[in-house]
């Protein structure tokens, strides 16, 4: 999961430090999710994949995809 958030945000362009303030999530915390070092909680899911522009859904399809 936490591959396919990074590789999204890659491709958006968009840092952890640009995430965290639009979301809200502190930016210790995302960067731990994005890492891999602890799980995304649903919020925090929903809240990336809004600022990705893409549906909770689609995303956790990618990472479904994902070897």
């Amino acid at each position: 999961m936490a591959e396919v958030v990074k590789g999204a945000l890659d491709e958006a362009g968009l840092s952890c430090r640009e995430v965290s303030r639009r979301t809200g999530i502190p930016l210790s915390t995302l960067a731990q999710r994005v890492s891999g070092k602890r799980p995304f909680n649903l919020d925090q899911f929903a809240q990336v994949a809004e600022v990705l522009e893409m549906r909770p859904s689609a995303l956790y399809s990618k990472a479904e995809d994902a070897p």
